[in-house]
This record gives C-alpha cells, structure tokens and sequence, in this order.
C-alpha cells in the first residue's frame, strides 16, 4: 500500500463524449499523490484510442479493459488494482472541483477513527448549466427524515482542517458521527463525491455485482456499519442530470426500487438490536420501501407482483399511497400508461430514497408585497432574489396591492408579478381582491408563500394559506419603527401562522422575538446581499466633481442611496461635516437618495447655518449609484435605525472605508477598526473625528476599504443570500413532506 495515495476508480462504458472532462479534473487536482484508474466496462466507442492519444504521456492515468460486467464488477476490478491508502470514486460523465481531494485528505487526517468522508454536489445539465448549487438533498430522499443532529455528534471548522483552502468556505465544517442506524432510512451518500481509507475498505468488501444498478446504496450501508464516516457540507463535484445513459435514469427505478428493499431487509433482520431506531421507524421504512417498489410495478405494467407488495406495505403500516397505488393496479394497462403520462406531466416527481432520476420539477413561491413602487432596499433584494432563485431550481412570481406605473423598473423583474389593486382592507374592494388572490395561490399550486410588510404579513397571508397549506415565510427587514400599536397586537396574535420568520440581521430577530413573542426556533437571519461581479464591472464616475459642481480639490464623502428621511440620520451628517470642515475646507459631502417631503429643506437650512452649504452636495436618486461610489473616498451612514444595510454592503464592495452608527445590523456588517469605523447615533462628533482620521491617512483608506471588500465576497453575495434562502426552504419542505409521508415526524 501507498501511503498518502489516493486510487481515483472511474468506471466507464460508451462515456468517450464525456469521459476527458471527467479525467482531466482528476489531473487538474491540487493534491499531487493520486492514481486514476480507468475501467473500460467493454465500451465500443472509441474510449481505448481516445485514453490511449490523450493520456499516454500522464502516468498517473491507467487504463484497463474488461468485457462488459456492470458498473460493480468495474469498480471492483478498479479497487483490485489500485494500491493507494484511500480511494476514490468517480463516475464518468462526473467532475471534480480541483481542491477536491486536498480537502478530503485533511479530513480523513485531522479524524482517524472516520473511515469515509463524503461532501454535497452542484447539479449540471447536459449544457453545463448550473441546476442546483446544493443538490444531494434533493436527489436523495432520506433527507427529509434526518438532520445533521440526528446524524453527527461532532463537527471542525474547515478553516482548521484545510487553512489554506479556508477563504473558499468561510462557516463550513466537517460533521462527523456514526450515522449506519439512519442510513437504513436511505442513502445518503453519493458515490463519486466519497473518499475512503484502503483499510475500511478491506473490511466492507466491493460492490454487489449482482446488482446493475441502485449498487451504491448498499455499500455505503456497509461502509457505515464498520464505523463512523464524515460528511463536509460543500459541493465538490459536478453531477451530471438528465442523461439517459445514467442508471438513475427513469427506466432503472424498478430495479432501483427493488434493489433498496433487497438491501435494508436482510440488514434489519441481521442487525435489529445495533439499530437505534424505533420499531414504528422502521416498521415505516419497511412500508415505504414495499410501497415504491409496488408503485412502479405498478407503472411498468406488472400488476402481480405490485400487489404483493403494495400488501406487505399496508400489513407493515397502514397508508394512502400504498392504497391507492392497490387500486390503480386493477386498471388495464392502456389505461395506467395514460395516468403515467399525465403524472408526469402534472404532478412533481417523488424524490427516493436512492435515487431521483432526472431531476425533480423546479419548486414554486409567491413573494407577496405590499407595494412594488421604485428601487428601495425591499425591492432590490426582492429583484436579487427572483433573479438568484430560477437559478436554485425555483420558479418565483410576485403579487402586489400597489403597482408602479414605471414600466422600466417593471421590466427589471423578469419572473410574473400579479397586480393586485388594494389599499385598505376594511373596504368591499379587498372581498374581490381576497377571492383574486385565494384562487392565484390555489391555481399556480405555490410551494410556499413569502411575505413582505404588514398587509401581506396580516391579511394576504391567511387568505394564501386557506387556499393551499402552502409553506408561509414572512419577512422582517427592519427594526419595526413604522408599525402601529395595533399592527403589533396583531402580529403578536398571529405569531404562530407563519411557519417560518426570516430577519435580516440577528439585531432584527432578537428584536422581533421579543416584541412579536415568537419561538426563537421559528426566527432565523438571511442576510442581504449584494452582486459583486456586477458591482466589479462599473467603472468610476468620469468627471464627478463636474459633473455636480464639487470642489475637485476637496475629499468625496457619500451617503444615502434610498430615500432621504429623518430616520438615516442626514442632519447628524451635516453636523459632522461642519466638524471636518474645520480641518478639511474643501471636502464635499454628497447625499444621494430621494428627496421628497420637507426633511430635504430642512436638511439645506441646517447646512446653511453651520456654514457648509456649499460643501453639501444633494445629488438625487442615481441609476449609477455603484459609478459614483467607485469615485468617492470615504462612505458615511449615521442612520437612527437600519436593519441591515445595503448601501453600507454596496459601499464595502467598492472597496470604500465606512463610518457607520452601531445601530440594527450594521455591527455585523462592519468590523470596527478593520472595514471602517462605528459610532454611536447621534454623535457627529465621534463621526467627525472618525472621518476626519480616514482623511489625513490614505494608506488606512486604503487597507480598510480592501478588508471591507473581501467581506463582502466572503459573506454577503446575492449567490450566499440566495443558498441560504433556498437551504431553509428545503428544509421547511422537507419537514412539511415528512408530515405527509414520513411514519413519525409531523410539521408543527
């Protein structure tokens, strides 16, 4: 054995179309000690010449030809052969990430009791598009039934096990446990992501070659018997979906079906008394698994045999979907053809508990809002977010009660947005919009519905949740300083109606637990993001001092991307501006944002008084608000209350110094003393004193706006904001489908 060399097997047969991709990101890895192992499973396409004119000069790529015997029988002859202290696996129209197998090794060093660790997967289709960030949740059904609580006992930051990968995943971890009891359940490994030591491997044994496919199942089941296994919770390969030659590929699932119930059988009879789940558990797995099966029996035209098993499923734990599979079984084939045809068609696909097939159907949600008027923070992340989530495999729409008539912005949203002309709820117009928007949620069969603002939160959302048990979120984007006593006697009375509450920040959900007396456990935080390549794409603002007739001897000091209001704190601003004034006479404050009401004027006779008129510039909302941003020296934000801020996030990503008050979420966002500076609210002479140290010392301007920006690409990208919106929407699925299927869980 050769210790520190990893046996890469990639079993192969008629894959010559796809098969260098795979091969070269085995040689593209960072780990150098690695042998890759190509079994030809008797292809006829050309696979021997194209290994032979590629890779005839990297030693490190073997290859060896075998008539035609399976995929077990390939990875076994693979295994034979390799001679490396772990192994790895992977499949031919699969690819690695480069850092792939350096990560993994760290893991299986930094734990030498795991025998096996394995890591999530990012969905392709045949295009190379990118389907799922994070799809080995939804390909592999058992888990809806467990968490990583019910799995691991232990978890590692990966930033101690790999420093040198840590940059790329900041907050990942290695989770270890010994989950074999949970694995009766179902697979939950996938094969090409799983790197193994040779001497577990030596006491499992290979794959079952009696089986063609659905194979993997049951050597990760013993794998898992021998001991604990480590699961890191990044992507590491690219899974390739939708092709027929896959043996997850619609035709397979009988044998597929069939093969998982031959393998949990014996298991459970051989180990009943190591397996710590309850009788009733597994009595349920038991009927799951004779259910499937009878299923597709069923739809492959074999109503025998279904029948049996649709019984043993019932005598195991009475359900509706063995029983109504029982009844179909009697229709004539024709007939069951024709209802195949229009369940594929109309009904999303059941995930199993092995494998999904192609792919299931892209989930929907209704973000409804209150109003849908202009570019504000609400808005803008609702655009981020119906732009991210097609991507995640979600459709989205939009309903609103006030539209604007600005077609432009209109346009910026490219998913459906339903008008839904309201604006009071004590009136007869909200009768017709009530029955209006109880059918849109009941025709488009919404997964969940995700509210924005007190008359979608209060209203809209029992009349969508009586239309369809959809899945309600409701938001909370800032500290609550508009709501009425009585909206919050309401929403204290309707605590319970969403199932989940996301807040912006955790200073918003701390304050929306108490003031709303929410279960913390219903309260998590998403926070907003922003989009850094695009922001990265902007060039500086030609000619700003020009441009809005500044001094262009003088600093450039930016605040305000939204509307000018008492609440960001603008006066405190001009106060502060007189202060640095005194040292730096020609430095221009620009205020940038909506200007309506009277708070602009009152904004312009302040300026006047403390003589700074002329330095304070207002220069209205922009639509090249980022050009503008890359022009300036310093971004400056004394709001009263924020929630979490994203002119301070869009500031950070251009690189820009922040003095920001330590009000809402700003403290998470700004790191005092390393992105910028944090004052308390109010105090303009702190924040003079801070902007004033950004002024005299360029080279800290300079440290700090690179730290700001790399937190940003760290933390707060609309790609993070979207998989984390995407991560608890799975999972409220996941808990509401195991109220409907699973034999001992229920959704509160």
């Amino acid at each position: 054995m050769r210790f520190g060399n990893v046996s890469v097997i990639i079993p192969t047969f008629n894959r010559s179309y796809c098969l260098t991709r795979t091969i070269d990101s085995v040689i593209a890895q960072t780990y150098p000690d690695w042998t890759a192992i190509i079994v030809d499973d008797g292809s006829t396409d050309g696979t021997r010449e194209l290994i032979a004119q590629r890779y005839s000069a990297e030693e490190r790529v073997r290859y060896v030809y075998q008539h035609n015997a399976g995929v077990s029988a390939a990875r076994n002859h693979g295994i034979e052969l390799g001679d490396g202290e772990f192994v790895a696996f992977l499949d031919s129209d699969d690819d690695w990430k480069s850092w792939k197998l350096e990560l993994q090794v760290a893991c299986l060093r930094r734990c030498p009791d795991i025998g096996m660790v394995w890591t999530d997967m990012l969905a392709v289709n045949e295009n190379g598009d990118l389907v799922d960030e994070r799809y080995l949740k939804r390909m592999y059904a058992a888990y809806q039934w467990v968490s990583k609580g019910d799995l691991f006992t232990r978890r590692y930051p990966v930033s101690e096990i790999a420093p040198g990968l840590a940059p790329l995943f900041p907050g990942s971890h290695l989770f270890t446990g010994d989950i074999f009891s949970q694995m009766i359940r179902g697979n939950l490994v996938h094969t090409s992501t799983v790197l193994l030591r040779r001497d577990r491997l030596n006491r499992v044994g290979g794959f079952d070659t009696d089986l063609r496919s659905g194979e993997d199942y049951g050597f990760h089941l013993r794998t898992c018997r021998e001991g604990a296994v480590g699961f890191v919770d990044v992507s590491s390969i690219h899974y390739q979906i939708g092709r027929p030659d896959q043996l997850t590929a619609p035709q397979y699932t009988v044998d597929i079906a069939r093969n998982f119930l031959n393998t949990i059988e014996p298991v459970i009879r051989a180990d009943r008394e190591r397996i710590s789940l309850p009788d009733k558990t597994i009595r349920g797995t038991l009927a799951y698994a004779h259910a499937w099966l009878g299923e597709q029996l069923v739809l492959a035209g074999n109503a025998v045999e279904a029948r049996r098993h649709l019984c043993s499923s019932f005598r195991q734990q009475p359900g509706l979907w063995a029983a109504r599979m029982y009844v179909l079984s009697f229709l004539p084939n024709p007939a069951i053809g024709r209802l195949r045809r229009i369940r594929q068609k109309f009904r999303p696909r059941r995930s199993d508990p092995v494998a999904p097939g192609p792919g299931p159907r892209p989930r929907k949600v209704l973000f409804l809002i209150d109003t849908l008027m202009g570019m504000g923070g609400v808005e803008g992340a609702l655009l981020k977010i119906t732009q991210q989530l097609p991507r995640l495999g979600w459709n989205c729409a939009i309903a609103t009660f006030r539209l604007s008539s600005n077609q432009e912005f209109v346009k910026l949203f490219s998913c459906p947005i339903y008008h839904l002309p309201l604006n009071r709820v004590l009136s007869w117009r909200a009768l017709g919009v009530g029955f209006k928007l109880y059918a849109l949620v009941a025709r488009e069969r919404f997964d969940i519905v995700h509210t924005f603002f007190e008359m979608s939160d209060l209203w809209g959302a029992p009349l969508a949740n009586s239309a369809r048990r959809a899945i309600l979120v409701s938001s909370r984007r800032d500290m609550g300083i508009g709501r009425t006593a009585l909206q919050d006697k309401l929403y204290r009375l309707m605590r319970n109606m969403p199932h989940q509450v996301q807040t912006v920040s955790e200073a918003v959900r701390r304050t929306f637990i108490e003031r709303d007396k929410l279960a913390p456990e219903r309260v998590v935080t998403v926070y907003n993001g922003v989009d850094l390549d695009r922001i990265l794409g902007v060039a500086p603002w030609p000619n700003l001092a020009e441009s809005f007739g500044l001094d262009p001897r003088g600093a450039m000091i930016l605040t305000g991307s939204g509307k000018v209001q008492p609440v960001k704190g603008i006066d405190t601003l001009i106060r502060a501006a007189a202060s640095v004034c005194r040292e730096f006479p020609r430095t221009n404050f620009l205020i940038g944002g909506w200007l309506e009401g009277d708070y602009p004027d009152e904004l312009r006779r302040l300026a006047e008084s403390l003589g700074v008129s002329h330095n304070v510039k207002f220069i209205g909302q922009s639509s090249q608000f980022w050009s503008i941003l890359k022009s300036v020296d310093v971004y400056c934000q004394l709001s009263r209350s924020e929630g979490h801020s994203n002119g301070l996030l869009e500031a950070m990503a251009c690189g820009l110094p922040c003095v920001a008050t330590a009000v809402g979420g700003n403290p998470e966002t700004l790191e005092h003393g390393k992105t910028g500076f944090l004052v308390e609210k109010e105090d303009f002479e702190g924040a003079a004193a801070r902007i004033t140290q950004l002024l005299r010392r360029p080279e800290l301007r300079q440290l700090m706006g690179d730290a700001a920006s790399a937190t940003v690409r760290e933390r707060f990208t609309t790609e993070k904001m979207a998989q984390r919106i995407v991560s608890l929407y799975d999972e409220l699925l996941a808990l509401h489908d195991r109220s409907l299927t699973s034999p001992v869980s229920k959704i509160r």
